[in-house]
């Protein structure tokens, strides 16, 4: 049997608060492929436990497992035993088990501290903004009204605040109601009745028997005149710039239906509040100042009695200044640089000191320049894949300065960030540098499954469930090259050469015919940087294939059948080609060629386990956010797993993302088509311009560059300001007229397998 070593101690793996996502992995070590379950005992609810050793889950009143609702009401230990095996084929080969334990904390289910009974006496006509009934629970806690009625014009909303205009009544009455704190389980809420008083100002005359001497709430200041009431909550009405048009309007109201008028009690600079359309607008002047506060005072009366006026009603308003000293750039002006053919991971984010949000755009009227292929989002993050296209002599052969003299591959733009009120706004310049690492594009293959309507109901009803591809999770969820899979893709084979399509058909002759792939159990991957910091994490789908086993070895690339086909279409057949993957992938490889061995970072990445992934045929379902693909994973487990499985993923055909390669010769491997009128490359010689670029000859110990003349004498040339080599004072530009920033595939190419089954 084989050996197995638990490394996870047994007992207890922590805590767990109620409605949060947990997970952790439990770990035993082998030779060989290691495999978990559960054999005794039982996990908290709502949690489980795969194969792979993960377990995981939200141990919650709303967590599902398999389609059963689960309830935790108290602290709970849950004592299980975990098995650890090993097996071929689907025979075990070796196991230990170990048993633990963890604890999940109870909720507390919500109780009001607002004692019950009267909560207030109020006026009719009265604005209420501050009645607030207080009570604990979870975070998921509401308030709602179950009975009774508050006064006329009341509301209480989730939180248990009670607030509106309270309507005009023709009686004193006490308003008695109900009502739940719950966080949506069951047994989870509690109810309270309360009770507020109004009073009608209608009542408030000496003949009046209702009121009584004893009454604390009725002062003899009392009216029944109905004062004018100004609608806009107190306290700040914002932070606003100097140098700025300014204007906010205040809203009073007459419940008898009469005219208002506004009066303000402190002048600010530049500012006019009108008497009837209660606007306070102007110019803010040039204040000179980073920023001011202005407290005042607002009342309304009525227009028709102007004895008639409000209690004043309390208002700041801060004004501040430089435009600049809002905004902190956190990324650096170089961003670093990117591989011809790469896609791009750059950002540029800055932040304001005030907590606007902020969007981002190349500056109008700038010459800015990003890398070809790329475009700057509104969310600062740098979308897109860079052209293999860049400056080259005699397609890269011919350099300078020991290739350290490039043209025009440092790429510099500037960056406005804005507050979307455009009240805040700051420009940084940044710069890219591409690296001419191909002097040739290269194609991928990827395989796209096109499911009949029902799987493409289920495909999208996954792809498009927000509940579980939430934005705070993803990676990039703007970025067409990242974020949530648009449909079910899966890539193939990467930097091939970019052949001719007679090349690509030829490959297919063989090991190439139609099959069944199945999407598997769900895993997740970490992207990580040089520095060994997680970038992102993949949540995919394995590929299933049938002709490769439990370790990952294909049957053989061609198979001697033990009697020759005698009959039929296939007669004379002796020898065939399965079509594992790998064998297709190997097959099309060998035919075509590959110039580059780039893999997705993910794949090249070492993983918490120490393992590097290398080539993994997947399904690439979402990029999440560092520390979230496994609760992503979750999510889509608990809803999908089942389901993926019998997706009719029918293979016929390969497609070739031929964005970038679209203007390659494929025939004469260069760029552009000779002969063509639009060819953006016509065949002239390329010739310095000898009025303006200036080269010095020295004949000494400086040697940078070592020129070979037609009579084969050398020379040597030095540049006065290292590192690098200007010409025309930096003002020379290339920019190819093609492969610019797009996000389509219209350019891709189909390549159908000629061969419906292994014999034709």
């Amino acid at each position: 049997m084989t050996q197995l070593v638990w490394q996870t101690p047994a007992g207890s793996l922590g805590t767990v608060p109620e409605g949060v996502f947990y997970s952790i992995p439990i770990l035993a070590t082998s030779t060989d492929t290691v495999y978990y379950q559960l054999i005794a005992g039982a996990l908290p609810k709502g949690m489980q436990i795969n194969e792979t050793g993960i377990l995981s889950g939200i141990p919650n009143s709303k967590a599902k497992v398999q389609g059963v609702p689960s309830d935790v009401k108290f602290d709970t230990a849950s004592k299980f035993a975990i098995r650890a095996y090993t097996k071929t084929g689907s025979t075990v080969t070796g196991f230990a088990d170990r048993t633990f334990t963890i604890e999940v904390t109870n909720a507390t289910i919500p109780e009001f501290t607002t004692p019950p009974g009267q909560i207030a006496e109020l006026y009719d006509a009265s604005l209420v903004t501050d009645i607030q009934i207080q009570y604990t629970g979870p975070d998921n806690t509401i308030i709602r009204l179950v009975s009774g009625s508050l006064p006329p014009g009341l509301t209480v909303d989730t939180t248990g605040k009670i607030s509106g205009l309270i309507g005009i009544t023709t009686a004193n009455a006490n308003y008695q109601f109900t009502l739940e704190a719950t966080d949506g389980s069951v047994n989870g809420s509690t109810l309270r009745t309360f009770s507020i008083y109004c009073y009608s100002r209608s009542t408030l005359t000496a003949d009046d028997t209702d009121i009584t001497a004893d009454n604390t709430f009725i002062t003899a200041d009392g009216t029944p005149i109905l004062i004018p009431i100004l609608l806009n909550p107190e306290g700040s009405i914002g932070t606003y710039r100097s140098d700025n048009f300014f204007a906010y309007q205040f809203q009073g109201v007459d419940l008898t239906g009469g005219a208002v008028q506004y009066f303000i009690n402190t002048e600010i600079p530049g500012l006019t509040l009108d008497i009837n359309s209660g606007w306070l607008y102007g110019n803010i002047p040039p204040l000179g100042i980073n920023q001011r506060t202005y407290n005042f005072d607002v009342y309304v009366r009525l227009a028709n009695q102007p004895d008639v006026i409000s209690e004043p009603y309390t208002y700041s308003l801060t004004i501040i200044g430089p435009v600049n000293a809002d905004i902190t750039w956190i990324t650096p002006s170089y961003l670093g640089s990117i591989d011809n053919g790469a896609t791009s991971l750059f950002y540029v984010k800055a932040i304001n000191s005030n907590g606007l949000a902020l969007q981002y755009q190349l500056l109008s009227g700038s010459d800015s320049r990003l890398p070809q292929g790329l475009q700057l989002l509104p969310t600062g993050e740098i979308a897109g894949r860079v052209s293999f296209d860049t400056f080259a002599l005699d397609m890269g052969s011919t350099t300078f300065d020991n290739n350290t003299t490039t043209f025009d591959l440092v790429c510099t733009f500037t960056v406005n960030a804005s507050s979307v009120n455009g009240l805040v706004s700051n420009n940084q310049v940044f710069s890219i540098r591409v690296n001419r690492t191909y002097n040739e594009p290269y194609d991928n293959l990827y395989i796209q499954a096109m499911p009949p309507t029902n799987d493409r109901v289920i495909i999208n009803s996954l792809l498009q469930n927000t509940d579980i591809f939430k934005q705070s999770l993803l990676y990039r969820p703007t970025d067409p090259n990242f974020g949530v899979a648009k449909n079910v893709k899966y890539y193939h084979a990467y930097g091939l050469t970019a052949a001719t399509w007679d090349e690509y058909v030829a490959s297919l002759s063989i090991n190439h015919y139609w099959k069944n792939l199945v999407l598997g159990q769900i895993e997740v991957a970490q992207a990580k940087d040089t520095n060994g910091n997680v970038v992102y994490e993949v949540v995919y789908s394995r590929i299933i294939d049938d002709l490769v086993n439990n370790q990952d070895q294909s049957v053989s690339k061609d198979v001697r059948l033990p009697y020759t086909v005698s009959t039929g279409p296939a007669a004379g057949v002796s020898t065939v080609y399965p079509n594992s993957l790998v064998n297709m992938r190997d097959q099309v490889i060998d035919v075509v060629g590959q110039i580059s061995n780039t893999l997705p970072l993910w794949m090249t990445s070492t993983q918490a386990d120490g393992s590097v992934l290398g080539f993994t045929p997947a399904w690439v379902i979402a990029y999440a956010n560092p520390g979230c693909g496994n609760q992503l994973a979750y999510l889509i487990g608990q809803e999908f797993i089942d389901q993926l499985n019998i997706i009719d993923f029918e293979v016929d055909r390969y497609e070739v993302d031929n964005l970038l390669t679209k203007n390659w010769n494929r025939e004469e491997q260069h760029w552009g088509y000779a002969g063509n009128p639009v060819d953006p490359y016509p065949a002239t010689l390329t010739t310095f311009d000898m009025s303006h670029a200036l080269a010095t000859w020295k004949n000494n110990s400086d040697v940078i560059t070592t020129w070979e003349d037609d009579f084969n004498t050398l020379a040597t040339w030095t540049y006065g300001t290292p590192p690098g080599t200007t010409f025309d004072g930096g003002s020379m530009q290339f920019v190819a007229p093609v492969d610019m920033y797009s996000n389509t595939n219209s350019y891709d190419k189909y390549l159908v397998f000629p061969r419906r089954n292994i014999l034709g």
